[in-house]
């Protein structure tokens, strides 16, 4: 028979792979003999004799590829969006082959998220006191986009499952390999009621749209339960917080994958400094937290806050210049505020008093943009603070400049005044949405 198929292969040009086949007949030296005891591949899967999958053996080869893989995309000059994508499609879909092909539990599949994990602590891609559900969720949504291998499991186990159980009437191939799992009783065949139980969402009303979003609240419920990562996340749910200009840095940002690691476990509010009684080595008074240190000591308001403020004016100068057609660079670094910009379409004022008729009292917001062509005046007003003080901070510098709008508006019979904040925790910025919306008007009288 051996004879037959190498002639065979010889004729249509095919060349048989020693690794995927073996022989209990010595006699044959052009594969492996097995003794059944160990084991051959058969369809990248490893069994012994007696046609039973070493599952043991399979998972720690999967594992040893993606670690050989991971390891060799950190040693590139990628950044962290790219190498995270990177890792997704290049090491942890290796998984993917094997979900539905073997036997895997749940636990197991936990397991593996968790050696990830630690092969990402290992080379510094992430910071194991920080938020590692955060890992697995959108870049958009404050997340890293990690592709969760627990997760992906079960969307795929659910798809197959309603596969087989759709085409099961009309295909016979499809019916017998649904009875064989469900006489079995792999988790295949359980999955529905897993999800069930597992996100407390009726069985039959389970679809893919609905799974994708209930293993995001299951991360969101998990962050919300911990005290020091959940500050970050509640600022998702205010109504003048844009989560996606805040998660900016994150999506679209050029960062290296270490100092995102780095940036994600200070916003996670996690780090542990020398001494947990240590006091803030500026005034000497607070004790030493993230929170403490990015906003709330005096000592740093003229020095450090001051800088960071000035960041973002220049940030929101470069763009409002661009917009309106004054520059076309787009380099941040080198460009230079100037107090006044004026053209025949607009006048832009950075830190420069207004005059009125009348004494105003708050009368030097941080940018003043009149468009002459759209006849609109619009007044721009940052703030560094803190998350807990960000509503209060945006209001407060609303009502302050309500005065100088009123004046503004009535000395030279404008359409509209408009008073945006951006209030910033620590960088990036937490953007507000009323900013957003009135820099966007802007934007359309341009375009």
């Amino acid at each position: 028979m051996m004879e037959a198929v190498n002639g065979f292969f010889k004729i249509v040009g095919l060349e048989m792979n020693s690794e995927k086949s073996a022989s209990n007949l010595e006699s044959l030296s052009c594969c492996k003999t097995i003794d059944g005891i160990n084991g051959y591949r058969y369809l990248g899967v490893l069994e012994d004799g007696g046609s039973n999958v070493l599952k043991n053996r399979v998972m720690d080869s999967i594992f040893e590829n993606v670690k050989k893989r991971i390891t060799m995309l950190s040693k590139t000059k990628l950044n962290s969006v790219n190498l995270f994508r990177a890792i997704n499609e290049y090491a942890l879909s290796l998984y993917n082959y094997y979900i539905g092909l073997i036997n895997i539990e749940p636990s197991e599949f936990d397991d593996i998220d968790r050696q990830i994990r630690q092969l990402l602590t290992s080379l510094r891609l992430h910071l194991k006191p920080a938020n590692k559900e955060r890992l697995y969720l959108n870049r958009k949504a404050l997340g890293r986009g990690l592709s969760s291998v627990t997760f992906k499991s079960e969307l795929m186990l659910f798809q197959f499952l309603t596969s087989l159980e759709n085409m099961s009437t009309i295909c016979l191939r499809r019916a017998g390999i649904l009875r064989v799992i469900k006489m079995n009783k792999w988790h295949l065949a359980m999955i529905a009621g897993f999800l069930s139980s597992k996100y407390a969402i009726i069985d039959k009303s389970i679809t893919m749209e609905s799974l994708k979003s209930s293993q995001i609240q299951y991360l969101q419920k998990k962050i919300s339960s911990k005290a020091l990562h959940s500050v970050l996340f509640k600022c998702v749910d205010e109504p003048n917080v844009d989560l996606p200009a805040s998660s900016e840095w994150l999506s679209n940002g050029n960062n290296g994958p270490r100092s995102e690691a780095l940036y994600c476990l200070l916003q996670d509010r996690n780090l542990f400094f020398a001494s947990a009684d240590s006091l803030c080595n500026h005034c000497k008074k607070s004790k030493k937290t993230v929170d403490h240190m990015a906003t709330q000591c005096g000592k740093m308001l003229n020095s450090d806050y001051l800088r960071r403020h000035n960041e973002v004016v220049k940030c929101i100068h470069l763009n409002l210049c661009r917009m309106y057609g004054l520059k076309k660079a787009r380099r941040l670094k080198g460009h230079s505020v100037q107090s006044t910009l004026s053209t025949g379409k607009v006048e832009i004022r950075v830190d420069s008093t207004i005059l009125t008729e009348t004494k105003v009292e708050y009368n030097k917001p941080d940018i003043f943009v009149h468009d002459k062509v759209r006849n609109e005046i619009n007044l721009i007003e940052v703030g560094i603070t803190s998350q807990d003080r960000l509503k209060q901070v945006e209001v407060e510098k609303c009502h302050k400049y309500d005065l100088l709008a009123t004046n503004v508006s009535a000395l030279k019979s404008l359409l509209d005044t408009v008073v945006n904040t951006l209030s910033s925790v620590f960088h990036p910025p937490t953007e507000s949405r009323i900013f957003k919306q009135g820099f966007k008007r802007l934007r359309e009288v341009i375009l």
